[in-house]
């Protein structure tokens, strides 16, 4: 019989012939369809390696696979594989958190129970994208365990999150440029230009170190996606943060149990969406509005439409034009005269109209 279902149990239920020992799989019955199946091949995963430590139990059959902590493997892995990837800077922060959450595992115990349960409580704090990157960088991390470690990668049934459709990103208008900054106190001005004039993520400004300011410009020394850049600092920019006090080295610093920290990235999105309020500005996505992100399209934007975008891709630490094409906005004042002189139809001087 092997996987069954019973009618007082929401779980796949495996039943050990040779002994007659009948348990749960703690593994959810899906719907109709893919789901049902996927479940179903699951559970029928776990019934397997019952019967196989059933086996090796009853004839004595020794086991020579050695043991391994999954920090160590993910840890060699990021070493020795993650290094040689394209966008291996990134993975390796990936990596990192991986071992935060499957950390003081052994390899075996990390099983699709275990990922699945993983990816809910992670799905509740990040975006659905991010955490099928987690998700695409610990499959191959854990298949690379096998044989040696595992006899199956656990994390193969584990299917990856839909993603919604989210509008594009809203850029800033200097209507509501002026909105915000009239309202903004200190801290607040200091970290819209953060994002406007230095074209910084959340992540990065909020973490700024006073002494990665070097006055005429700022160190980036832990960027998400790209190698450490320097970006110039404007005039207004340069006042709003010398009139920061910030703490413990910090321009944004905030004591998280009697230490010296970052602004945590929860307070950093509530800072910001209440100076939209008090400034009348729409801000979410979902609704149209502005983000913080939408700071660094604008200043792309605006930066694209005076010098050439390999100037913009060092301003904003892109490792790439292609990464830096999704910031081409065609609400952009430049990007519509562009398509205006088009259709204007004016011959260029010193040519002559045909026919």
């Amino acid at each position: 019989m092997g996987v069954y279902e019973r009618k007082d149990s929401r779980f796949w239920w495996a039943w050990l012939e040779s002994n007659d020992r009948r348990f749960s799989t703690k593994i959810p019955i899906g719907a109709k369809g893919e789901a049902r199946k996927d479940s179903r091949r699951e559970a029928e995963e776990i019934y397997r390696a019952a019967m196989g430590d059933l086996a090796r139990k009853r004839f004595a059959i020794p086991d020579d696979r050695p043991a391994r902590t999954f920090k160590a493997h993910a840890e060699w892995y990021r070493d020795h594989v993650s290094i040689h990837h394209k966008g291996g800077r990134r993975e390796t922060s990936i990596v990192k958190t991986l071992i935060t959450a499957f950390g003081d595992f052994a390899l075996e115990q990390v099983t699709p129970t275990k990922i699945e349960e993983w990816k809910t409580a992670r799905a509740r704090t990040k975006a659905a994208s991010t955490v099928n990157r987690e998700l695409d960088v610990l499959k191959p991390l854990l298949s690379s365990a096998i044989p040696v470690y595992l006899e199956r990668n656990p994390a193969g049934p584990v299917k990856r999150i839909a993603v919604r459709q989210f509008p594009p990103i809203t850029i800033l208008s200097p209507e509501a440029e002026d909105a915000l900054l009239k309202v903004a106190d200190i801290e607040e001005r200091a970290l819209v230009l953060l994002g406007l004039d230095a074209l910084l993520r959340l992540g990065d400004a909020r973490k700024l170190e006073k002494a990665h300011d070097r006055g005429a410009y700022l160190d980036i020394v832990d960027p998400k996606t790209a190698r450490p850049y320097k970006v110039p600092v404007s005039p207004r920019l340069r006042l709003a943060l010398n009139a920061l006090a910030g703490g413990g080295g910090f321009y944004f610093g905030r004591k998280y149990a009697g230490r010296w920290q970052p602004m945590g990235e929860g307070t950093a999105f509530d800072l910001f969406r209440e100076l939209c309020v008090r400034a009348g500005v729409l801000a979410g996505r979902k609704v149209g509005g502005i983000t913080f992100h939408s700071l660094r399209h604008t200043g792309a934007t605006r930066a694209a439409s005076a010098v050439k975008l390999s100037v913009v891709q060092k301003l904003g630490g892109w490792s790439s034009l292609k990464q830096l094409a999704r910031y081409d906005h065609p609400d952009d004042p430049e990007m519509i005269r562009a398509v205006e002189a088009i259709g204007a139809r004016q011959p260029v001087k010193g040519q002559k109209r045909s026919g």
